[in-house]
């Protein structure tokens, strides 16, 4: 009898270890136009993404092939990026009254170790150069901004860099 319940034991165990989990993820926007992402929707708003392999590649000595989604193909020479801005749109109005703005950026093929991305609003550089696709820039003053993104080597030379994108942040004017 001790050797069925070990064998069922573990054949549960088995099964149960080789099930895949894939977690889903949710993207949804409150009504102070705060960005939010999380594993459990919120009731309403909440917008599913899917999360693909992205960095799918040929070992070519001097092209990259890049699959990308819809099983579209792209040749990359090596040295070229392609890079942009996701969020926030342009021209969208911003309402943060602790002045804060998230950037979402796209960047094919994806970072290697000694690349960097750097945030420049209003054309001046704003906050340490990091590795995330997902910048927070902190108490940034109300009016109108232009953001952008640059991909920076290992020495700090620019590689390439997004699209401008203009933003209207709103904030509670202390009177």
């Amino acid at each position: 009898m001790k050797d069925i319940v070990t064998y069922l034991s573990m054949l549960l165990f088995l099964t149960l270890a080789s099930v895949r989990v894939q977690a889903e993820i949710y993207h949804w926007v409150d009504a102070n136009g705060n960005s939010h992402f999380s594993d459990i929707a919120p009731l309403i708003g909440a917008q599913k993404i899917s999360i693909e392999k992205q960095n799918l590649m040929s070992t070519s000595k001097n092209q990259q092939t890049i699959q990308l989604k819809q099983n579209k193909t792209t040749e990359v020479t090596q040295g070229e990026y392609s890079i942009k801005i996701l969020s926030p749109k342009e021209d969208i109005a911003i309402r943060s009254n602790n002045g804060t703005i998230d950037i979402n950026v796209d960047i094919r093929p994806e970072l290697n170790n000694n690349q960097l991305l750097q945030l420049f609003i209003d054309g001046v550089a704003f906050g340490k150069s990091q590795k995330s696709t997902t910048i927070r820039a902190l108490n940034i003053d109300r009016g109108t901004h232009q953001l952008q993104v640059k991909l920076l080597d290992n020495e700090g030379n620019i590689l390439t860099k997004t699209q401008v994108v203009t933003v209207h942040l709103q904030r509670a004017a202390i009177k």
